[in-house]
Protein backbone atom coordinates (compact mmCIF):
# COMPACT_ATOMS: atom_id res chain seq x y z
CA UNK A 1 0.00 0.00 0.00
CA UNK A 2 2.90 2.31 0.75
CA UNK A 3 4.15 1.87 -2.78
CA UNK A 4 0.71 2.88 -4.03
CA UNK A 5 0.80 6.15 -2.11
CA UNK A 6 4.26 6.90 -3.44
CA UNK A 7 2.92 6.71 -6.99
CA UNK A 8 0.74 9.86 -6.49
CA UNK A 9 2.21 12.75 -8.60
CA UNK A 10 2.40 15.31 -5.76
CA UNK A 11 5.07 17.48 -7.45
CA UNK A 12 2.96 17.97 -10.54
CA UNK A 13 -0.07 18.83 -8.44
CA UNK A 14 1.79 21.73 -6.84
CA UNK A 15 3.57 22.99 -9.92
CA UNK A 16 0.93 22.77 -12.64
CA UNK A 17 -2.23 24.78 -12.15
CA UNK A 18 -4.18 22.79 -14.73
CA UNK A 19 -3.94 19.63 -12.58
CA UNK A 20 -5.87 21.35 -9.81
CA UNK A 21 -8.98 20.19 -11.59
CA UNK A 22 -7.71 16.52 -11.85
CA UNK A 23 -8.07 15.77 -8.10
CA UNK A 24 -11.36 13.79 -8.39
CA UNK A 25 -9.89 11.60 -11.14
CA UNK A 26 -6.77 10.87 -9.11
CA UNK A 27 -8.86 10.04 -6.09
CA UNK A 28 -11.06 7.64 -8.12
CA UNK A 29 -8.06 5.89 -9.68
CA UNK A 30 -6.51 5.38 -6.25
CA UNK A 31 -9.71 3.72 -4.95
CA UNK A 32 -9.89 1.41 -7.99
CA UNK A 33 -6.26 0.41 -7.56
CA UNK A 34 -6.83 -0.34 -3.88
CA UNK A 35 -9.91 -2.46 -4.58
CA UNK A 36 -8.22 -4.48 -7.33
CA UNK A 37 -5.14 -5.17 -5.24
CA UNK A 38 -7.25 -6.30 -2.29
CA UNK A 39 -9.18 -8.76 -4.46
CA UNK A 40 -5.95 -10.11 -5.94
CA UNK A 41 -4.51 -10.74 -2.50
CA UNK A 42 -7.68 -12.51 -1.36
CA UNK A 43 -7.65 -14.75 -4.44
CA UNK A 44 -3.99 -15.47 -3.90
CA UNK A 45 -4.57 -16.54 -0.33
CA UNK A 46 -7.49 -18.78 -1.35
CA UNK A 47 -5.40 -20.51 -3.97
CA UNK A 48 -2.66 -21.20 -1.43
CA UNK A 49 -5.09 -22.80 1.12
CA UNK A 50 -7.51 -25.46 -0.14
CA UNK A 51 -9.47 -25.47 3.09
CA UNK A 52 -10.23 -22.21 4.70
CA UNK A 53 -9.55 -22.69 8.38
CA UNK A 54 -10.95 -20.45 11.04
CA UNK A 55 -7.54 -18.95 11.51
CA UNK A 56 -7.40 -17.94 7.86
CA UNK A 57 -10.66 -15.97 8.27
CA UNK A 58 -9.06 -14.03 11.06
CA UNK A 59 -6.09 -13.53 8.83
CA UNK A 60 -8.35 -12.07 6.11
CA UNK A 61 -9.95 -9.77 8.64
CA UNK A 62 -6.55 -8.52 9.67
CA UNK A 63 -5.61 -7.93 6.09
CA UNK A 64 -8.84 -6.06 5.50
CA UNK A 65 -8.13 -3.89 8.54
CA UNK A 66 -4.70 -3.13 7.14
CA UNK A 67 -6.23 -2.24 3.79
CA UNK A 68 -8.81 -0.05 5.53
CA UNK A 69 -6.09 1.73 7.51
CA UNK A 70 -4.11 2.20 4.33
CA UNK A 71 -7.23 3.58 2.65
CA UNK A 72 -7.83 6.07 5.48
CA UNK A 73 -4.18 7.13 5.28
CA UNK A 74 -4.60 7.75 1.56
CA UNK A 75 -7.72 9.87 2.20
CA UNK A 76 -5.87 11.96 4.76
CA UNK A 77 -3.02 12.48 2.34
CA UNK A 78 -5.43 13.59 -0.37
CA UNK A 79 -7.15 16.01 2.02
CA UNK A 80 -3.78 17.47 2.94
CA UNK A 81 -2.96 17.84 -0.73
CA UNK A 82 -6.31 19.61 -1.31
CA UNK A 83 -5.58 22.09 1.49
CA UNK A 84 -2.09 22.79 0.18
CA UNK A 85 -3.40 23.30 -3.35
CA UNK A 86 -6.08 25.68 -2.01
CA UNK A 87 -3.45 27.69 -0.13
CA UNK A 88 -1.25 27.75 -3.21
CA UNK A 89 -4.10 29.03 -5.35
CA UNK A 90 -4.94 31.83 -2.87
CA UNK A 91 -1.29 32.82 -2.70
CA UNK A 92 -1.08 32.95 -6.47
CA UNK A 93 -4.21 35.13 -6.69
CA UNK A 94 -2.67 37.57 -4.23
CA UNK A 95 0.66 37.55 -6.06
CA UNK A 96 -0.91 38.04 -9.50
CA UNK A 97 -4.00 40.28 -9.21
CA UNK A 98 -6.51 40.61 -12.00
CA UNK A 99 -6.12 43.12 -14.82
CA UNK A 100 -8.73 45.46 -13.34
CA UNK A 101 -7.02 45.54 -9.96
CA UNK A 102 -3.67 46.11 -11.67
CA UNK A 103 -5.12 49.08 -13.56
CA UNK A 104 -6.55 50.49 -10.32
CA UNK A 105 -3.20 50.20 -8.57
CA UNK A 106 -1.42 51.82 -11.52
CA UNK A 107 -3.92 54.70 -11.55
CA UNK A 108 -3.48 55.25 -7.81
CA UNK A 109 0.29 55.27 -8.15
CA UNK A 110 0.07 57.68 -11.10
CA UNK A 111 -2.15 60.02 -9.07
CA UNK A 112 0.37 59.96 -6.24
CA UNK A 113 3.19 60.73 -8.67
CA UNK A 114 1.20 63.65 -10.15
CA UNK A 115 0.51 65.00 -6.66
CA UNK A 116 4.21 64.83 -5.88
CA UNK A 117 5.06 66.71 -9.09
CA UNK A 118 2.48 69.39 -8.23
CA UNK A 119 3.92 69.69 -4.73
CA UNK A 120 7.44 70.01 -6.15
CA UNK A 121 6.27 72.76 -8.55
CA UNK A 122 4.63 74.60 -5.66
CA UNK A 123 7.81 74.37 -3.59
CA UNK A 124 9.91 75.64 -6.50
CA UNK A 125 7.53 78.58 -7.00
CA UNK A 126 7.72 79.45 -3.30
CA UNK A 127 11.49 79.14 -3.43
CA UNK A 128 11.72 81.57 -6.36
CA UNK A 129 9.42 84.02 -4.56
CA UNK A 130 11.56 83.82 -1.43
CA UNK A 131 14.74 84.33 -3.44
CA UNK A 132 13.25 87.41 -5.13
CA UNK A 133 12.01 88.80 -1.82
CA UNK A 134 15.40 88.17 -0.24
CA UNK A 135 17.10 89.95 -3.15
CA UNK A 136 14.77 92.96 -2.79
CA UNK A 137 15.32 93.10 0.95
CA UNK A 138 19.07 92.90 0.45
CA UNK A 139 18.98 95.77 -2.04
CA UNK A 140 16.79 97.84 0.28
CA UNK A 141 19.12 97.14 3.19
CA UNK A 142 22.13 98.23 1.15
CA UNK A 143 20.36 101.45 0.19
CA UNK A 144 19.45 102.14 3.81
CA UNK A 145 23.02 101.51 4.93
CA UNK A 146 24.34 103.86 2.24
CA UNK A 147 21.79 106.46 3.30
CA UNK A 148 22.83 106.12 6.94
CA UNK A 149 26.50 106.50 6.02
CA UNK A 150 25.72 109.63 4.01
CA UNK A 151 23.65 111.18 6.80
CA UNK A 152 26.31 110.38 9.38
CA UNK A 153 28.92 112.12 7.23
CA UNK A 154 26.64 115.14 6.76
CA UNK A 155 25.91 115.28 10.47
CA UNK A 156 29.58 115.10 11.35
CA UNK A 157 30.41 117.82 8.83
CA UNK A 158 27.68 120.05 10.24
CA UNK A 159 28.88 119.54 13.79
CA UNK A 160 32.40 120.53 12.79
CA UNK A 161 31.17 123.60 10.91
CA UNK A 162 29.53 124.95 14.07
CA UNK A 163 32.26 123.97 16.49
CA UNK A 164 33.91 127.18 17.83
CA UNK A 165 37.20 125.31 18.06
CA UNK A 166 37.11 124.55 14.35
CA UNK A 167 35.82 127.75 12.77
CA UNK A 168 35.38 131.33 13.90
CA UNK A 169 32.62 133.86 13.22
CA UNK A 170 32.74 137.62 12.81
CA UNK A 171 32.26 139.70 15.91
CA UNK A 172 28.70 140.22 17.17
CA UNK A 173 27.44 137.45 14.81
CA UNK A 174 25.96 134.30 16.27
CA UNK A 175 26.35 131.05 14.38
CA UNK A 176 23.23 129.95 12.57
CA UNK A 177 21.44 126.89 13.89
CA UNK A 178 21.15 124.29 11.13
CA UNK A 179 17.94 122.36 10.71
CA UNK A 180 17.86 118.73 11.77
CA UNK A 181 19.43 116.68 8.99
CA UNK A 182 17.90 113.34 9.90
CA UNK A 183 14.69 112.78 7.94
CA UNK A 184 11.62 112.43 10.22
CA UNK A 185 9.60 109.25 9.82
CA UNK A 186 6.57 111.05 8.33
CA UNK A 187 8.62 112.54 5.45
CA UNK A 188 9.63 110.99 2.21
CA UNK A 189 13.42 111.00 2.15
CA UNK A 190 13.59 112.37 -1.41
CA UNK A 191 11.28 115.30 -0.60
CA UNK A 192 13.19 115.96 2.62
CA UNK A 193 16.46 116.04 0.70
CA UNK A 194 14.98 118.50 -1.81
CA UNK A 195 13.93 120.78 1.05
CA UNK A 196 17.36 120.62 2.72
CA UNK A 197 19.25 121.30 -0.51
CA UNK A 198 17.11 124.33 -1.38
CA UNK A 199 17.24 125.80 2.11
CA UNK A 200 20.31 127.83 1.20
CA UNK A 201 20.03 130.04 4.30
CA UNK A 202 19.77 126.95 6.54
CA UNK A 203 16.95 128.67 8.39
CA UNK A 204 14.63 125.68 8.35
CA UNK A 205 12.25 127.51 5.98
CA UNK A 206 11.98 128.16 2.24
CA UNK A 207 11.24 131.65 0.97
CA UNK A 208 9.30 132.14 -2.28
CA UNK A 209 12.42 131.90 -4.47
CA UNK A 210 13.65 128.77 -2.69
CA UNK A 211 10.16 127.29 -2.86
CA UNK A 212 10.07 127.88 -6.63
CA UNK A 213 13.40 126.09 -7.04
CA UNK A 214 12.37 123.21 -4.77
CA UNK A 215 8.87 122.61 -6.14
CA UNK A 216 10.16 122.70 -9.73
CA UNK A 217 12.16 119.52 -9.06
CA UNK A 218 9.00 117.42 -9.20
CA UNK A 219 7.87 115.48 -12.26
CA UNK A 220 5.95 118.40 -13.72
CA UNK A 221 6.78 121.71 -15.48
CA UNK A 222 8.30 124.51 -13.44
CA UNK A 223 5.96 126.94 -11.65
CA UNK A 224 6.23 130.72 -11.71
CA UNK A 225 7.07 132.91 -8.71
CA UNK A 226 3.50 134.21 -8.60
CA UNK A 227 2.08 130.68 -8.48
CA UNK A 228 4.51 129.72 -5.70
CA UNK A 229 3.47 132.88 -3.85
CA UNK A 230 -0.19 131.82 -4.02
CA UNK A 231 0.75 128.34 -2.78
CA UNK A 232 2.73 129.71 0.16
CA UNK A 233 0.09 132.34 1.05
CA UNK A 234 -2.65 129.72 1.23
CA UNK A 235 -0.66 127.14 3.21
CA UNK A 236 0.77 129.64 5.68
CA UNK A 237 -2.39 131.80 5.79
CA UNK A 238 -0.59 134.86 4.50
CA UNK A 239 3.10 134.07 5.07
CA UNK A 240 5.96 134.21 2.58
CA UNK A 241 7.99 131.18 3.72
CA UNK A 242 7.20 127.54 4.42
CA UNK A 243 8.61 125.05 6.92
CA UNK A 244 9.20 121.35 6.12
CA UNK A 245 5.64 120.32 7.03
CA UNK A 246 4.13 123.06 4.88
CA UNK A 247 6.46 122.20 2.00
CA UNK A 248 5.37 118.57 2.22
CA UNK A 249 1.71 119.67 2.12
CA UNK A 250 2.37 121.82 -0.96
CA UNK A 251 4.19 118.93 -2.66
CA UNK A 252 1.27 116.56 -2.04
CA UNK A 253 -1.24 119.14 -3.27
CA UNK A 254 0.68 119.72 -6.52
CA UNK A 255 0.97 115.93 -7.02
CA UNK A 256 -2.82 115.58 -6.72
CA UNK A 257 -3.35 118.51 -9.11
CA UNK A 258 -1.05 116.81 -11.61
CA UNK A 259 -3.32 113.73 -11.73
CA UNK A 260 -6.46 115.88 -12.08
CA UNK A 261 -4.84 118.02 -14.81
CA UNK A 262 -3.94 114.87 -16.79
CA UNK A 263 -7.54 113.65 -16.69
CA UNK A 264 -8.97 116.93 -18.00
CA UNK A 265 -6.14 117.87 -20.38
CA UNK A 266 -7.76 118.48 -23.77
CA UNK A 267 -4.53 117.40 -25.52
CA UNK A 268 -3.89 114.26 -23.46
CA UNK A 269 -4.39 112.00 -26.50
CA UNK A 270 -1.89 113.93 -28.63
CA UNK A 271 1.89 113.92 -28.57
CA UNK A 272 1.90 117.00 -26.34
CA UNK A 273 2.78 115.97 -22.78
CA UNK A 274 1.34 119.08 -21.12
CA UNK A 275 -1.57 120.79 -22.83
CA UNK A 276 -4.28 122.86 -21.16
CA UNK A 277 -7.58 122.48 -19.28
CA UNK A 278 -10.67 124.32 -20.62
CA UNK A 279 -12.67 126.46 -18.22
CA UNK A 280 -15.83 124.38 -18.64
CA UNK A 281 -14.04 121.48 -16.90
CA UNK A 282 -13.13 123.50 -13.80
CA UNK A 283 -16.32 122.68 -11.89
CA UNK A 284 -15.49 118.99 -12.14
CA UNK A 285 -11.88 119.77 -11.20
CA UNK A 286 -12.92 121.45 -7.94
CA UNK A 287 -15.29 118.60 -7.15
CA UNK A 288 -12.47 116.09 -7.58
CA UNK A 289 -10.19 118.22 -5.39
CA UNK A 290 -13.03 118.50 -2.83
CA UNK A 291 -12.84 122.31 -2.86
CA UNK A 292 -16.32 123.78 -2.24
CA UNK A 293 -17.21 126.56 -4.67
CA UNK A 294 -20.42 127.85 -6.21
CA UNK A 295 -20.95 128.30 -9.90
CA UNK A 296 -21.28 132.08 -9.47
CA UNK A 297 -17.97 132.39 -7.62
CA UNK A 298 -16.25 130.14 -10.16
CA UNK A 299 -17.54 132.15 -13.13
CA UNK A 300 -16.43 135.39 -11.49
CA UNK A 301 -13.00 133.92 -10.73
CA UNK A 302 -12.54 132.77 -14.32
CA UNK A 303 -13.59 136.21 -15.57
CA UNK A 304 -11.07 137.98 -13.31
CA UNK A 305 -8.25 135.57 -14.04
CA UNK A 306 -8.14 136.59 -17.72
CA UNK A 307 -6.77 133.29 -19.01
CA UNK A 308 -6.32 133.43 -22.83
CA UNK A 309 -9.42 131.89 -24.41
CA UNK A 310 -10.18 130.48 -20.96
CA UNK A 311 -7.63 127.70 -21.52
CA UNK A 312 -5.49 127.02 -18.47
CA UNK A 313 -1.89 125.84 -18.86
CA UNK A 314 -0.21 123.85 -16.08
CA UNK A 315 1.15 126.93 -14.28
CA UNK A 316 -2.13 128.84 -14.72
CA UNK A 317 -4.05 125.78 -13.54
CA UNK A 318 -2.11 125.57 -10.24
CA UNK A 319 -2.19 129.35 -9.81
CA UNK A 320 -5.94 129.56 -10.39
CA UNK A 321 -6.76 126.72 -8.00
CA UNK A 322 -4.51 128.27 -5.33
CA UNK A 323 -6.19 131.66 -5.80
CA UNK A 324 -9.67 130.18 -5.50
CA UNK A 325 -8.70 128.23 -2.38
CA UNK A 326 -7.32 131.40 -0.80
CA UNK A 327 -10.33 133.48 -1.84
CA UNK A 328 -12.69 130.81 -0.59
CA UNK A 329 -10.92 130.82 2.77
CA UNK A 330 -10.99 134.62 3.04
CA UNK A 331 -14.67 134.78 2.08
CA UNK A 332 -15.48 132.24 4.76
CA UNK A 333 -13.48 134.00 7.46
CA UNK A 334 -14.62 137.54 6.60
CA UNK A 335 -18.22 136.57 5.70
CA UNK A 336 -18.17 138.61 2.50
CA UNK A 337 -21.54 139.30 0.86
CA UNK A 338 -21.77 137.18 -2.34
CA UNK A 339 -22.79 140.33 -4.26
CA UNK A 340 -19.39 141.86 -3.46
CA UNK A 341 -17.34 138.81 -4.47
CA UNK A 342 -16.12 140.29 -7.76
CA UNK A 343 -14.87 143.49 -6.14
CA UNK A 344 -13.25 141.57 -3.30
CA UNK A 345 -11.33 139.26 -5.62
CA UNK A 346 -10.12 142.09 -7.80
CA UNK A 347 -8.77 143.91 -4.73
CA UNK A 348 -7.14 140.72 -3.44
CA UNK A 349 -5.49 140.07 -6.82
CA UNK A 350 -4.02 143.58 -6.84
CA UNK A 351 -2.65 143.10 -3.32
CA UNK A 352 -0.70 140.08 -4.49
Amino acid sequence: MQSLVNTIPTDSLFSNEEELYEIPKVYSSIKDMQRNKTLQRIKLNKSQTNDAPKDSIEYYKQELEKEKASHVETLLLLQKMKNEIKNLKETKELATPSDSSQETIVEQLQDQVNDLYDYIDELEFKQEALILENRNLTTELEEKNAEIDYLEQELETTKLSFDPNVCSYPKNEKPRTPIKLLCPAKYNHQIWEIFVKNDTTESGKLDIGELKSAISQGKWPALSLLTCKYLARHITKGGDSVNPEQFLEIWRFVSICKAVFSRHDSLRNSNTEWGHVPSYSLMEVFEELEIPISRAVLDTAVKNFRAPDHLFTWDEFIQFISMVRMWNMELKNMKINPHHVEHFMSVLSCSL
